[in-house]
């Protein structure tokens, strides 16, 4: 998919892992950059609504930018319970439902690019991020005022250690839907792993977060438990 009138690259957006993978056709593709660029440049809405596929049963897809996943569902139901969505909870189910999909787990889905050296153009990974041994990272990062074109910033690489550690322990059923991290200059956010969203404690300010594996060429979702491997 080539896509001048957004970036002069080549790219490819594609959903499931391994031989389950399968590339998004043009149309959904171009849908999915655009709204991706507009996220992380314009502070964009990260939920975005594709035709859904006759085979399953699913009149409308959704894709969540902020963990890069897909899922056959309403509009109404992501934005509850974005974080408990990737899975079941030990000892309770999640929150985000899709009554009478014949698929009910997400999908992960990776935006691959040809002409990034690592990762892709569109965030810019932090240093110090948990590293995994076959080649990716997971980064977590927040929106912001815009830098350079763009809205959102990765965390330090200690708060990302932080988050991680923490959403794990979430997605397990041992920890709280949210952490309390203090920025470098003393500020306090509350990181909600339920809406990916943080609140600046101080001004009550509303901003998006998200989690990302960021490997060399690509970004995309990994939900908990799932083989860490290069993609």
């Amino acid at each position: 998919l080539r896509l001048w009138g957004i970036a002069p690259m080549v790219l490819v957006w594609s959903r499931g892992e391994g031989r389950h993978a399968a590339q998004y056709d043009q149309a959904r593709a171009f849908k999915l950059e655009k709204a991706y660029q507009a996220f992380r440049r314009e502070d964009g809405d990260p939920v975005v609504e594709l035709p859904g596929d006759s085979a399953e049963g699913s009149a409308t897809i959704v894709v969540d930018l902020r963990m890069m996943h897909e899922k056959p569902m309403s509009r109404d139901t992501i934005g509850a319970d974005v974080g408990a969505g990737v899975g079941t909870r030990q000892g309770g189910s999640s929150s985000s439902s899709c009554s009478g999909s014949p698929r009910s787990s997400p999908q992960v889905v990776q935006r691959y690019s040809s002409l990034s050296p690592r990762g892709d153009s569109g965030v810019g990974s932090a240093e110090g991020g948990p590293t995994t041994d076959e080649g990716f990272d997971i980064e977590w990062g927040h929106g912001q005022e815009a830098i350079n074109g763009s809205t959102l910033a990765p965390f330090p690489g200690g708060t990302t250690e932080l988050l991680e550690e923490s959403f794990l322990r979430y997605q397990e059923g041992h920890g709280p839907k949210g952490i309390l991290i203090e920025a470098p200059d003393g500020v306090e956010y509350l990181v909600n792993f339920e809406t990916m969203k943080q609140t600046r404690m101080q001004t009550r300010r509303v901003r998006p977060v998200y989690r990302h594996a960021v490997g060399h060429g690509w970004r995309g979702g990994k939900p908990p438990g799932s083989p860490q491997r290069r993609a």
